[in-house]
Order: C-alpha cells, then sequence, then structure tokens
C-alpha cells in the first residue's frame, strides 16, 4: 500500500444511512401502512358494492319489461334480457353472485351474494331488491346501496 495516500474516511464528506436511520425509516413506513391499510380496504369494500347494486338494477329493469310482456315477473335469471344480453348469475365484476326467487309471478326477491374477496364485507355481505307488485325495497340499508 502506498504510505503517502490517505485513509478514506467518511470525514471527507462521504455520507450514507446507517443500520439505525434506515430501520427507523423501514418502522415509519411499516406505522403508516398499517393505519392506512383498514381504510384503503373498508373503501374497495364499498366500491365493490356497486357491482352488487349495478347487477341487482339491472334484474329490476329486465323484471320490468318481462312483467309489460307477460304479466308476471320471471322465475329464474337465465328468462330475463336487457340492451346488454342475458343476465346471468353473477354481476358483471364477478364480486357477487345473484339468485333470484319468485312468489306468484307478482312479488320476486333478487339477492347478491358476495363472494371471493367481498365476502369479507360483513356490513353488506348480502344486498337484496325486494319486489311486491310494483314497489321496490332495497335491503339491508341505504349504506350498502350508496358508495
Amino acid at each position: 500500500m502506498n504510505a503517502n495516500r490517505p485513509a478514506p474516511s467518511l470525514a471527507c464528506g462521504v455520507a450514507g444511512l446507517g443500520l439505525v436511520e434506515l430501520t427507523v425509516v423501514l418502522a415509519l413506513l411499516a406505522i403508516l401502512v398499517a393505519a392506512a391499510l383498514p381504510s384503503w380496504q373498508s373503501q374497495l369494500q364499498r366500491n365493490r358494492r356497486l357491482d352488487a347494486t349495478g347487477a341487482l338494477l339491472r334484474v329490476q329493469r329486465a323484471q320490468a319489461g318481462y312483467h309489460q310482456r307477460f304479466g308476471r315477473y320471471a322465475s329464474a335469471l337465465g328468462q330475463l334480457r336487457d340492451n346488454f344480453g342475458a343476465i346471468g348469475d353473477t354481476s358483471r365484476a364477478g364480486h357477487y353472485r345473484l339468485s333470484l326467487q319468485v312468489d306468484g309471478g307478482q312479488n320476486y326477491l333478487a339477492v347478491a351474494q358476495a363472494q371471493a374477496g367481498q365476502a369479507g364485507d360483513r356490513d353488506c355481505a348480502q344486498i337484496v331488491l325486494s319486489v311486491r307488485g310494483m314497489v321496490s325495497e332495497q335491503q339491508p340499508s341505504a349504506r350498502c346501496w350508496l358508495p
């Protein structure tokens, strides 16, 4: 080694993050993520509810058309069509499974049951549209129907 050359040191102006600083930054980042994650998941669930309400309103429109043509409500989802085609047993984005229960052809219950990732939505795991005659009721609460 050359005796005339000085040994490198941090005193020359070269600086970096030490292990302690890096640990503090990572800890703060973890705290921020832990605080924001529940809020983000809740917002995601509320937005996914639009998939269910949209599907149920689509069923309602198709049922109104069916009732106008045949004088009764359809007894199965497969009998319903709208401007976008046949109505299947899942919502468009696939977050909800749809079912239909008809009582005497003049009343029906359309149900959207949460599935997969949306199944954790405890407040609105099942969103229901109840139609008796021409009067509809949205269940379980307006909170489940609004974003």
